[in-house]
């Protein structure tokens, strides 16, 4: 959404995006995330993946609040939850 709060001009993803200029929502406009589904989703703050990024799993009133900011995002990337794992590391008890 290009305003806080899910305001404005928005754009839906379901597969990633190096460089935000010609969609619909422009790069550099994002104010706020809204994640639909089961998606994992690391936004960017220059094209290509690169620069400041944060992971997200769920929605994001203010992008001012992240480590990307506010009218900043120029790249995603989108992933279902499903196909995306993390590791488990056990530590065993000491008794």
């Amino acid at each position: 959404y290009t305003q806080v709060n899910f305001q404005g001009e928005h754009a839906c993803f379901t597969s990633s995006n190096p460089d935000l200029t010609h969609s619909a929502i422009n790069k550099h406009t994002a104010s706020s995330l809204k994640i639909v589904g089961p998606y994992l989703t690391v936004l960017h703050a220059w094209v290509n993946y690169r620069g400041p990024e944060q992971v997200f799993i769920r929605d994001v009133p203010n992008l001012a609040t992240t480590a990307v900011g506010d009218n900043a995002v120029s790249s995603v990337q989108v992933w279902r939850r499903q196909d995306f794992y993390l590791p488990v590391v056990w530590r065993k008890s000491s008794r």
